[in-house]
């Protein structure tokens, strides 16, 4: 034991803690506070900021604990926590808390967990530890199937909570990091080809009568963002559907340059008269355009750009494969989040619920989140070199 401990002292003593990446640590603080400060202001149960808090406060505690464990001392876990990921997954579909049309979370006296959120980054430490042992045959069948195997099983399971973005954000994080560890462009091409005339077949089969590829809500949604009937005899108006989203740009476009102010309490505010749905999560960032404005919205726009490139940064110069994985991993998850969220509350593209990166309100995602910083924090002072 005293050897051993001995061995984890030497390791931190070896670390270059010149690199750590405060800047990036301040970041997350600053725009988790800031989520803090807006649900207060946004939604209805006063106890969500104070629950919040406290995720924020379980988030740094992890991110400190994270940061001096050794990363690779993480990985030689990373089998049992994918056991423990399909549990909580699979737990989720007989004895989960159903919201919003979807079972997704677990409850736990007056918190929720949503294992989900969890999965990503636990996939990241299974890949991280998988990818480095075989990353000289990354491009063979074998590897490949197991990849894809090691994703599949709970991207199936998030799939039919259902939870439709976070499996594309999962899948996504998986392609990015296949990406990023030297898969063969030649293999990545032919995935290309044989998924394009499906995916065609797939969408025109989405708006074919009778015919259920994803949930009903979900494909309305779709119809309504692009205005499609179902067949010409489809007198549905599914134009109500967009009203979420019209009133977000709305409130977006209310706060001008400056905003509101976060405490404005003026009558004509969509946010004070309950005009927008789950302001305290999804549409998080509507309320800091009407409250905060233009400048607010930039300012937390360049923060999660600055933590997401950081993350990239960092996995680009990691002290080994294994690093590099993390990194990426985790700069793909802000970067998509953070992407459909906006494109989302922004109408770019049809609704669907994801979280604002250390914003919105969830603890799960908050602590999730945390953790994958911490992991990042800890490869980034353990390599030589970043800015140089």
């Amino acid at each position: 034991m005293k050897k051993y401990i001995n061995k984890c002292i030497d390791t931190i003593k070896g670390y270059h803690w010149k690199r750590i990446a405060w800047f990036m640590l301040a970041c997350v603080i600053g725009l988790a506070i800031l989520g803090i400060k807006v649900i207060g202001v946004a939604s209805d149960d006063a106890s969500d900021a104070t629950k919040q808090t406290i995720g924020l406060i379980i988030g740094l505690i992890a991110i400190i604990f994270l940061t001096v464990i050794d990363y690779h001392f993480v990985l030689k876990f990373s089998w049992v926590l994918y056991a423990i990921m399909i549990i909580l997954l699979v737990l989720v579909k007989f004895m989960g808390a159903s919201g919003g049309g979807a079972q997704r979370w677990i409850a736990i006296g007056p918190f929720t967990l949503q294992p989900s959120e969890l999965a990503k980054i636990i996939l990241i430490v299974v890949f991280a530890n998988f990818l480095a042992k075989f990353k000289d045959k990354i491009n063979t069948p074998g590897i490949i199937a197991m990849s894809l195997l090691i994703a599949g099983v709970p991207l199936v399971l998030v799939y039919v909570q259902p939870d439709l973005s976070t499996t594309i954000v999962i899948f996504a994080m998986f392609a990015c990091i296949l990406f990023t560890s030297g898969i063969s462009w030649k293999l990545v091409g032919g995935v290309f080809a044989a998924i394009l005339p499906v995916a065609v077949i797939g969408i025109y089969l989405l708006f074919q009568p009778n015919i259920s590829i994803i949930k009903t809500y979900q494909l309305n949604r779709i119809r309504a963002f692009y205005n499609i009937q179902v067949s010409d005899g489809d007198a549905t108006d599914y134009s109500s559907l967009m009203e979420q989203q019209n009133n977000a740009v709305i409130a977006i476009g209310s706060g001008g340059l400056w905003g509101k102010g976060l405490y404005d309490d003026s009558a004509d505010s969509l946010t004070n008269a309950d005009y927008l749905y789950e302001p305290h999560t999804d549409f998080i960032f509507a309320v800091i355009g009407e409250k905060l404005g233009f400048v607010g919205c930039s300012v937390v726009i360049i923060t999660l750009l600055v933590i997401i490139i950081y993350c990239f940064r960092v996995g680009s110069h990691a002290p080994d494969f294994a690093g590099r994985v993390i990194g990426c991993g985790m700069g793909s998850i802000l970067g998509l989040q953070t992407f459909i969220n906006l494109a989302v509350t922004t109408r770019m593209i049809p609704n669907t619920g994801l979280t604002l990166p250390f914003i919105s309100y969830g603890l799960s995602s908050l602590v999730s989140l945390c953790i994958g910083i911490g992991l990042v924090m800890n490869v980034s002072i353990q390599q030589k070199g970043i800015f140089d």
